[in-house]
């Protein structure tokens, strides 16, 4: 029962994270489509691009800040 208590936990936690509004990310996702819904067009390619590229940015600094803690 704990290994499937912690596979639980681990696949919990993943969701959870995957939430967050970074574009890079399924909430950033469901962030850029609400917006884009609510503005009424679809957001540049080039300002995707942008987006896309400080989120990663972003993203891999949160990584390496927590791992370096």
């Amino acid at each position: 029962w704990l290994f499937f208590f912690i596979l639980s936990a681990i696949s919990l936690n993943l969701a959870i994270v995957n939430l967050f509004p970074l574009p890079v990310l399924d909430g950033g996702q469901l962030l850029i489509y609400t917006l884009e819904a609510l503005v009424g067009k679809s957001i540049p390619a080039a300002i995707k691009s942008y987006i896309y590229t400080v989120s990663w940015i972003i993203l891999i600094s949160f990584i390496i800040f927590t791992n370096l803690k």
